[in-house]
């Protein structure tokens, strides 16, 4: 399957989730994550078979041409692919992590997600309180599902702990445009056995269950993207593309400061909240 929304010459092997890369296109490397080494991340993978794949990541994708325009701004893009799956009804998803700050920003970076194929669930999770080291207060603002279909892309606010589930069928992939420099902080998702809410499928549904280890918080919300040309998102339009020819557009990338309520505002719109269909 060739994954026409990157504007890029990738195909997608639909059964084992690797992806080959046409004689134009460079890769850094990849990596996979098995089911087992993600114990502790899901409710439970008693009794799964932990050799199960859930998801690749390759990093750093472009043109040879393209690097400079890359490099003038400090972003990277890159490809992650999530295999079909659930562990004891937990559809299969990234690790989740929250993003740090800039050595000269008071906010933390924010982030672009585009779906490529399939369906992702993104969940946001606001800790307006994470410290410069990392340390979450446990106290959230808000949860927000955000259930982003291929050709469509989702801006990650600062503060806002995420991670990825597959809500397809069939394999799902994702890009993303993120500072390259970032601080990730893994753990305090890692502590609470994942993310504030779990993303289950329940015969031909998908439903929510909140993560107790997180305490009380807000109730988890669904929503649907926005588009946002101002900031690089137009939906069936590459990011990668768009990068290339309107830059400017990203600032927000590495000058978070100031801007969260503009990103916040895609997200947190009642116009576009709704029950996951």
């Amino acid at each position: 399957m060739l994954l026409t929304q990157t504007g890029l010459d990738i195909t997608l092997d639909e059964q084992t989730g690797e992806l080959s890369f046409g004689s134009g296109v460079l890769c850094d490397g990849h990596s996979e994550k098995r089911l087992a080494a993600m114990e502790g991340l899901f409710e439970s993978i008693e009794g799964e078979d932990g050799d199960q794949r859930v998801y690749w990541a390759y990093r750093n994708i472009r043109r040879p041409e393209d690097d400079a325009a890359w490099a003038a701004r400090g972003l990277r893009y890159d490809i992650t692919v999530l295999l079909p799956g659930a562990a004891h009804g937990e559809l299969f998803k990234t690790s989740g992590h929250y993003h740090g700050f800039g050595p000269d920003t008071q906010l933390p970076y924010a982030e672009v997600y585009e779906v490529l194929a399939g369906e992702v669930a993104f969940v946001l999770q606001c800790d307006s309180r994470l410290s410069r080291d990392g340390q979450a207060s446990g106290e959230l603002d808000y949860v927000r599902v955000v259930r982003v279909r291929a050709g469509e892309s989702v801006i990650i606010p600062p503060y806002c702990g995420h991670g990825s589930i597959n809500v397809a069928e069939g394999v799902s992939a994702f890009s993303n445009i993120a500072f390259a420099a970032c601080p990730l902080f893994y753990g305090p998702v890692a502590r609470r056995h994942g993310l504030a809410v779990r993303v289950l499928r329940d015969g031909d549904d998908i439903c929510l269950r909140a993560n107790e280890l997180w305490g009380a918080q807000p109730e988890a919300t669904t929503v649907r993207p926005q588009e946002a040309p101002s900031l690089g998102i137009a939906f069936g339009v590459p990011c990668y593309e768009t990068y290339l020819a309107h830059p400017e557009r990203y600032g927000y990338m590495t000058s978070p400061d100031g801007r969260a309520a503009e990103l916040e505002a895609l997200i947190l719109s009642p116009a576009h909240e709704g029950g996951i269909s």
